[in-house]
């Protein structure tokens, strides 16, 4: 069997499995308009005769722009009535194909939605997973010689009213993978359902340093940095107890979980004085010593994620890679990573349809898909490099012309395909006075100025604040020790004069008085972690969690501001 050999050779046997979908990929990127068009007619020949494909005349397309006439802009709002439709047992509604799981989003931005997963879409969803492995194999052949660390959310939250599980795509992929594929991951799926997010963090890293690990997964780096950070705190504990070969008591596992992971307790001299090393070590060389097979880490890097790879990288060292990983979502897979150094991949061309709205238009017309759906799109093979477009995807479960609302930016060519990046989602933006303040302005101003003040942030978020004088909060909680009412002023005054730079009219409207100074407000170190594991025990997965540092909804910031500030400061203006 495939389990009885070497973790190596089970990942040669993996990446010949996965040349084939390497290749076609390759093929359609010679002529990607041709693909997309015959892979658009496919689709709606096979659903034509579903309630949405009659609603819109399927069978009178016979081109992209016929698509584009017919069939309107699809809002999470608008795809809503015909998912319940679905989810209350009738039949051949969005596609012919019957759905056997629901997709939760994260709901990063908003209200989470539920997406229809059938097995076509799982296995277009696959395909790109394979191709990206494929190339970042050959990229970077020293991370697949051990098991892999991956991160994935529950498979399970509730269920539809014929009884269809309801829960995140990342759980129930790993979970319907092959045993023999299983296999090369180093952590059981059990993991990802235990309540209590520090036995989470620490039977995770005991499970990781009881294999050898060389390579880490994940989506967005906070959870990586999450079992990091604990690595600091648990360091010597795990020393104690691979000497004894036990877990701590305070552990909180119910009786099942204990039999359970039973199985991982082992005493080990060896490790026990790996990790006495580790505890003594200094920040930036605890990483190396826990995980001596470690070689690269894929993760996202640009947009709001990018704020906390410089602190990822001091942890692990230089020798370890952190490269850019997929960008995706539950409602699509959207790019391919072809692990370089450089951010960004080319467009998963072979998984689903693209249409590419201008940003300038989707902020012209406030996202407004009734108009919207009025204008011209572009198509894969028609973006230019350094513009900036909102994503528009078709895919095999059921979404048509589905405004995903994110702002990707073209950053050069792989052949005849755009290379994208995740900028922002739509409505990361904010207009009190006519400022105008972006996420991305954000993320450079708090990013330089935590580099002039010499500081880490575990995390940080802007909140617009409403009143006879409109201003911005910045919540942050740093990442090394608390600072002091002077030194968070010093930051304030930092932050301030970067977003001078970075925003076009902040200069003006807070010298002029239109727009209020900026209140900074530091919360207690941990914060973020508690909030963590209070939406996890609300039910609330953050196993693939996207944090925004621009938020409109305090329900969404990782802290409790009534709870959790420590001290507060306002921005100084400085002289004209």
């Amino acid at each position: 069997m495939l389990t009885k050999l070497p973790v190596s050779w089970r990942h040669r046997i993996a990446q010949i499995i996965r040349t084939p979908a390497a290749l076609q990929f390759q093929r359609a990127a010679r002529q990607p308009r041709k693909y997309q068009e015959k892979r658009l007619l496919q689709l709606l020949k096979i659903n034509r005769d579903t309630a949405f494909g009659q609603q819109y005349d399927f069978h009178q397309i016979k081109n992209f722009d016929q698509f584009r006439e017919k069939v309107p802009l699809m809002s999470p709002e608008a795809l809503r009535p015909w998912v319940e439709r679905m989810q209350k047992g009738e039949q051949s509604i969005l596609t012919v194909e019957e759905p056997v799981f629901y997709g939760k989003s994260t709901g990063t931005s908003g209200t989470p939605k539920e997406i229809p997963i059938n097995d076509t879409y799982r296995a277009d969803f696959q395909r790109s997973v394979m191709v990206g492995i494929w190339f970042c194999y050959r990229s970077v052949p020293e991370a697949f010689s051990h098991k892999l660390l991956y991160f994935v959310a529950e498979r399970c939250l509730d269920h539809t009213e014929k009884g269809l599980e309801i829960g995140y795509i990342s759980g129930y992929n790993f979970t319907e993978m092959p045993e023999q594929i299983r296999s090369i991951y180093a952590w059981p799926y059990e993991l990802v359902q235990i309540d209590d997010l520090e036995t989470r963090l620490y039977l995770s890293l005991h499970i990781a340093i009881l294999d050898k690990v060389s390579l880490i997964a994940g989506i967005f780096p906070t959870n990586v940095l999450l079992m990091f950070r604990a690595l600091e705190r648990y360091a010597a504990e795990l020393a104690e107890h691979f000497d004894a070969g036990t877990y701590p008591s305070w552990l909180k596992l119910t009786p099942e979980q204990q039999a359970f992971f039973a199985r991982y307790q082992q005493k080990s001299a060896d490790l026990a004085e790996r990790m006495r090393k580790a505890a003594q070590a200094p920040s930036s060389e605890k990483v190396a010593i826990t995980f001596p097979y470690l070689r690269a880490i894929f993760c996202w890097k640009t947009s709001t994620a990018g704020l906390y790879i410089p602190e990822m990288q001091e942890r692990v060292g230089p020798d370890i890679k952190i490269l850019d990983t997929i960008y995706s979502a539950t409602e699509g897979w959207c790019s391919i990573p072809l692990g370089e150094e450089e951010d960004g991949g080319p467009v998963a061309l072979t998984s689903h349809i693209y249409e590419f709205i201008e940003e300038d238009a989707v902020e012209e017309h406030q996202a407004n898909l009734e108009v919207l759906s009025h204008l011209p799109t572009k198509l894969v093979d028609e973006l230019e490099d350094g513009q900036r477009y909102y994503i528009v995807l078709t895919t095999s479960a059921g979404l048509y012309r589905y405004f995903l609302g994110d702002l990707v930016e073209v950053c050069g060519f792989w052949r005849k395909l755009p290379r994208i990046k995740f900028v922002r989602k739509y409505g990361a933006s904010y207009n009190l006075v006519g400022e105008r303040l972006e996420e991305t302005n954000v993320n450079v101003s708090v990013g330089q100025a935590l580099k002039h003040v010499e500081r880490r942030a575990a995390w940080f978020a802007m909140l617009p604040v409403f009143g006879k004088k409109p201003c911005y909060q910045l919540f942050v909680e740093f990442a090394d020790e608390e600072a002091s009412q002077e030194a968070l002023q010093h930051f304030a005054n930092e932050v301030h004069k970067q977003l001078e730079t970075a925003s076009f009219y902040w200069e003006e409207f807070t010298h002029e008085g239109v727009l209020g100074r900026l209140q900074v407000k530091q919360v207690k170190a941990g914060s973020m972690a508690r909030q963590f594991a209070r939406w996890e025990a609300e039910g609330r997965s953050v196993g693939q969690l996207k944090l925004s540092h621009l938020l409109t909804d305090p329900e969404k910031l990782p802290c409790r501001p009534e709870e959790d500030i420590v001290c507060e400061v306002q921005a100084e203006l400085l002289q004209q």
